[in-house]
């Protein structure tokens, strides 16, 4: 089946609808300078009213140590104002220059059209649940949970629920400005569409962003999951990066494409993503774009199934009183909003998740070689940072913009190594492991162009130009591996009616030889060969006037 064409698609961006930001949760980190006063029992600022900007954060409480720490913290705040998130107070339009915490009420925003955040520096969104309700139309996004639009610095959604009857579309970006986007702990339930009437999708991003990072994302779709063109408008740059970690996506019997990605350059890192297809026998059918085949695919890393442990983000985790686990990089991160807590900022670091396998190469010999000669490479092979002790990996080579499979090697307690000979090309290459699920980055094995044994050339000393009958010269050397031929014999070929026939021949003496050339009347293109047309002269013509 022909993929939907993008352009067509009904979830292009309203050019006065504000971008739609992640429901928050209750901050929990202390600003600096900003007092912590919450009304009792809430977690929540006690003034001011809904729909205006408060200058209160509420206070930290503490983390879940029993839960896995997320990658990436919130971004750091500057006198950051502070948005309560309600049914009249849900299409934001932000301040480009000024810092946000975005509070999401303490039960779940109702509201057709989700939440829109157009704007703003340093968003934060932490807890909270969006539900569309049933009769959302498609046609003025009523059925989207969260759209993000415009922001100019980071975007982090953390803890967020989307759900409802009416759920169409998950997360949409439309993000021209450069920003980077975060989303952690975030559940998605099941968005509803068809090739036939609306295309859903988990998430969809037509414009950026710069960076997008999401760590344990669970989802469900009765069409599409991620949908990546982030060049469909706009003139920004390319992703400088697309870091996916710990994704589950499940398709039901009439889902499409669950990963979906364009033609261009721009990195992707995956680990740990998984997809659970309504055909996992077909890659081609739920991976865009399309290659099933050893190192044609676009999405080599991803698994197909559920994963061991269940859903990275089970029913219950994310949404309204969610409480954010912390962190395993370092920073000065900032609270969210009013329906989650982050984690105090004293908390040690843990290190981040080492790849379950992981395949490491180092070419051990020279990167340059002659033509025809070889290099080596040493491989490691880990699962969880110790070595395999028995397995075979396989090396791919890259030509005409296609990974292929050229060689195995067998690993040994962890380790192998192996020659490479390129032969005559400069190749490019890398190293996969059975499954795809771990492949080293590519590295190039460049070949120097070989001298020729015999190396015939030819530089006229006369003139180019000649009246009728006169003549002209040309100076031919002929040489060995670069030495000068002691004696040999080269023959002048004419070119004449489409056919090279040999004209005369000239004796070399030391490598060197000079000819008169007599075209007659006509004008004429000329070369030299050796005795065995192993090296040839590039043709060069004199012009009878």
């Amino acid at each position: 089946m022909a993929p939907p064409t993008p352009a067509r698609r009904l979830h292009r961006p309203l050019t006065l609808l504000a971008a739609l930001l992640l429901a928050v949760a209750a901050v929990n980190l202390p600003v600096a300078g900003l007092p912590a006063t919450a009304l009792p029992g809430t977690g929540l600022p006690a003034s001011p009213p809904p729909g205006t900007v408060a200058s209160t954060v509420p206070a930290v409480t503490t983390t879940d140590e029993a839960r896995p720490r997320l990658t990436w913290r919130p971004p750091a705040l500057t006198s950051p104002e502070v948005v309560r998130i309600s049914a009249t107070n849900r299409a934001l339009r932000l301040d480009d220059s000024r810092d946000y915490v975005l509070q999401m009420p303490s039960t779940p925003l109702e509201v057709e059209g989700g939440l829109t955040v157009s704007g703003g520096r340093n968003v934060v969104l932490v807890g909270g649940t969006i539900s569309i309700p049933a009769g959302a139309e498609q046609t003025n996004h009523a059925h989207r949970g969260l759209f993000l639009k415009n922001q100019t610095g980071t975007v982090h959604v953390e803890g967020l629920l989307i759900t409802g009857v009416g759920l169409g579309e998950g997360i949409n970006l439309d993000q021209r400005e450069g920003a980077v986007v975060q989303l952690q702990n975030v559940r998605v339930e099941t968005t509803q569409g068809s090739l036939e009437t609306n295309h859903a999708d988990v998430l969809q991003t037509w414009a950026g962003p710069r960076v997008l990072r999401v760590d344990r994302l669970s989802a469900a779709t009765e069409y599409q999951g991620f949908f990546l063109l982030p060049q469909q408008f706009g003139t920004q740059a390319q992703p400088e990066v697309v870091d996916l970690r710990r994704v589950d996506l499940r398709g039901t019997p009439e889902s499409g494409y669950l990963l979906w990605r364009d033609d261009l350059e721009w990195p992707l890192t995956v680990q740990d993503v998984w997809v659970a297809p309504r055909n996992p026998s077909s890659r081609d059918s739920f991976l865009w774009p399309k290659g099933s085949g050893p190192g044609t695919e676009a999405w080599p890393q991803v698994d197909v199934g559920t994963p061991p442990g269940g859903e990275f983000v089970p029913a219950g985790l994310a949404g309204t009183g969610y409480t954010s686990p912390g962190y395993t990089s370092a920073g000065t991160g900032l609270p969210g909003g009013g329906g989650g807590t982050l984690p105090s900022e004293d908390e040690t670091p843990e290190p981040p998740p080492t790849p379950r396998l992981h395949v490491t190469a180092q070419v051990t010999g020279p990167t340059t070689i002659p033509a025809g000669e070889a290099s080596s490479v040493a491989v490691t092979y880990t699962e969880h940072g110790q070595p395999v002790p028995s397995a075979t990996l396989t090396l791919q080579r890259h030509r005409n913009g296609t990974w292929t499979d050229a060689a195995t090697l067998p690993i040994t307690n962890g380790h192998g190594t192996r020659p490479l000979r390129p032969g005559t090309t400069t190749t490019t290459y890398r190293w996969r492991n059975y499954n795809h699920s771990s492949i080293t980055a590519p590295f190039t094995i460049t070949v120097q162009p070989p001298t020729p044994r015999l190396h015939v050339t030819a530089q006229v000393t006369g003139p180019t130009t000649i009246p009728a009958g006169g003549a002209s010269s040309v100076a031919v050397t002929y040489t060995e591996h670069g030495q000068p031929v002691p004696s040999a014999t080269l023959t002048l070929q004419r070119h004449r009616n489409g056919t090279w026939t040999d004209a005369a021949t000239l004796p070399i003496t030391n490598g060197h030889g000079t000819r008169p050339l007599r075209p007659g009347t006509t004008t004429t293109t000329y070369r030299w060969r050796n005795y065995n047309h192993s090296s040839i002269t590039a043709p060069f013509t004199i012009t009878v006037r």
